[in-house]
Formats: C-alpha cells, structure tokens, sequence
C-alpha cells in the first residue's frame, strides 16, 4: 500500500514539475522591454519596464521603443517634436490616440487634431526599417495577448531588415 502512495506521489510531483517548467520556458522566451515614455501612461504588465523621459531623452539608446501620449502630443510644439521622433531610430508606441492614426502623424505636416482614422487601436506602433519603409502595428486592448503581441512586435524590429521579413517572422509567431 505505501508503494503505491510514493508512486502516485511521485508521478504527482514530476506532472507538477514538468507543468511549472514548461511555463517558465514561456515566460523566458519573451524579453521584458524598456519603453520611454513621453506623456502619462503606464503599462500593467510585467512584460514592459516604463521609464517616464523628456524630449531631450529621446536619443537614449537605453531603450527598446519610446511612447507617446495624445495629451503630450497636443501639448508640445508638433512639428518639433515629429522631426525629433523621426530621427529616433527605435519603435514609437502612441497610446491614448482614440480616432487619431500615428501614421497620418508621423508622415504628414498635419496636426493631431486634423487627423482621424476609422479603426481605434489603444496603442499604434510606428517605424522606419533599415531600408526606409514605413511600417505600423496596433493593439486594440491591453489584455496579457495583446501585449505579448505588442511585446514580440517591437522585440523584432531591431532584428529585420524589411517590411516583409518583418510580417514574415511577426506571421510565423504564436502567441498563447
């Protein structure tokens, strides 16, 4: 009879053992980025460090991708602040945007408030690959998968040299 308890003990033990380890190979696989922030806005997530910056913070190559708020946006000098963005060479997040499309933003002389889009993504992501084309990516929740998704997008744009390979590889991923 006790033989029997260590045995069902023991197969309990190495199904929970097998069980945790497979998540926390999950969980390594995806790197914890550090985003700049310009405006008011955290992430409730362990997958994103925020660090709240200026606009002279912009060059810091400490960071993964910066953000920026709609209310920072209206409330700086526009056309100074898109130039400086687009000299950035990382990832720009744009939260907070409701009807208003990063990509209009960041490739037109307009103002944010002269922008509107039909589809109203929560965070809008916006960059320049190495071979010039302008690529973006939106998350329309916050939820944990749409961050991860969030999360792998910006982690893969250092790693791409084109649009294409960037979609190729972003298709290719599966997110749980």
């Amino acid at each position: 009879m006790k033989k029997w308890i260590f045995a069902v003990v023991g197969i309990i033990f190495v199904g929970c053992l097998v069980l945790f380890s497979d998540r926390t190979k999950a969980d390594d696989e995806t790197t914890k980025l550090n985003i700049g922030v310009l405006g008011s806005y955290a992430l409730d997530s362990k997958l994103f460090e925020m660090h709240r910056i200026e606009e002279n913070g912009l060059s810091s190559r400490n960071f993964d991708a910066i953000l920026v708020t709609k209310d920072y946006i209206n409330d700086a000098d526009q056309e100074s602040l898109k130039a400086r963005l687009r000299a950035v060479k990382l990832p720009i997040l744009f939260a907070d945007f409701g009807d208003k499309s990063s990509l209009a933003f960041m490739n037109t002389e307009l103002h944010l408030a002269d922008i509107e889009m039909l589809e109203k993504a929560e965070i809008q992501m916006f960059y320049v690959s190495p071979n010039g084309e302008h690529a973006t990516y939106g998350i329309f929740e916050t939820d944990e998968v749409s961050l991860k998704q969030l999360n792998q997008a910006v982690d893969l744009v250092p790693r791409v040299k084109n649009l294409k390979e960037w979609e190729v590889e972003m298709a290719s991923m599966v997110i749980e």
